[in-house]
């Protein structure tokens, strides 16, 4: 060719100058600056809350492929409901998905939910339930288990949280957090968050919510984990705490009563989505000399 050019689709540099960072609270799209390259954060709605604490949603945190121009779609999963005394009468939810859309789907669970007189449930979209009473829901961490003989917390998903704590005779058990299981800092804890520095600050997020108190000795909730969980309800009746909204937290479980007069369990927080696209000089595909002639001379010329 006269200008010395390849033969092929042209495809001309592209500089991104500065990061840029967009966060979603709520579900939408995203359409790409122009980089090829993104650091993610998704994270899955919490867990609600029973007698055991709700788990926390799925974390991911990574650098992940974004393709240019696209529309990339964005879910943001909501909390699970927590149920009202002490689940007798039906199972708290288990927090709903998050995702990122594209040409390779990212996917965080949602918790599962503590457990109380009925099993808890599992995080969607596939999530197991637990099998029997006590059991905690699965999930991106498993919910905290109930306080009877048999309880088991859940299971978390491997690479997205850890598991709730099994608690079968003085309250319910805490909900596994991204950072660590339920009950590893205390009786009926909830296991602490991951943290994340995506928005330029270290930020915590995805907490267990904490189990419940029963009769003394163990009248006390547990305290929520590090990162929004919910703090477990007070024996006698005491109700348990929300998870932080907008950090996939799990809600805290309500105390035990003697007679059926349980506490409440609480939902778990919504999750969020945040992606920075990376600056950076990019330089996709097949590209004509002049192109590269002139971004080498200025030095701009990316891999």
């Amino acid at each position: 060719m006269p200008n010395g050019g390849l033969i092929g689709k042209e495809s001309h540099i592209r500089k991104v100058a500065s990061a840029v960072t967009t966060s979603f609270n709520t579900s939408g799209s995203l359409t790409s600056s122009g980089a090829l390259l993104a650091d993610v954060l998704v994270i899955g709605g919490g867990g609600g809350g029973s007698k055991g604490g709700g788990g926390a949603g799925g974390f991911q945190n990574l650098t992940s492929q974004v393709m240019p121009g696209q529309d990339i779609s964005i879910t943001v999963g909501a909390g699970g409901a927590g149920v009202d005394n002490g689940g007798q009468g039906g199972s708290a939810v288990g927090g709903n998905f998050s995702s990122i859309g594209g040409a390779s789907t990212i996917l965080s669970y949602g918790g599962g939910s503590g457990a109380g007189d009925s099993a808890g449930l599992g995080g969607s979209p596939d999530a197991d339930n637990g099998p029997g009473t006590g059991k905690g829901g699965d999930g991106g961490s498993g919910g905290g288990g109930s306080n009877g003989a048999l309880s088991t917390g859940g299971d978390g998903i491997p690479g997205q949280g850890n598991n709730g704590e099994s608690h079968p005779h003085d309250g319910g058990g805490g909900g596994g957090g991204a950072g660590e299981a339920g009950g590893t800092d205390g009786d009926r804890e909830g296991g602490d968050g991951a943290p994340s520095t995506i928005t330029g600050s270290d930020v915590t997020y995805a907490g267990g919510g904490a189990g419940g108190g029963l009769a003394p000795p163990s009248p006390s909730g547990g305290n929520g984990g590090a990162g929004g969980g919910g703090d477990g309800g007070d024996h006698p009746n005491g109700n348990g705490s929300a998870g932080t909204a907008n950090t996939g937290s799990g809600g805290g479980g309500g105390s035990g009563a003697p007679g059926g007069n349980d506490g409440n369990g609480a939902a778990g927080g919504s999750g969020i989505v945040i992606i920075k696209e990376l600056a950076g000089t990019y330089a996709p595909g097949i590209h004509t000399m002049n192109d590269v002639y002139e971004q080498r001379k200025e030095s701009n010329w990316g891999s």
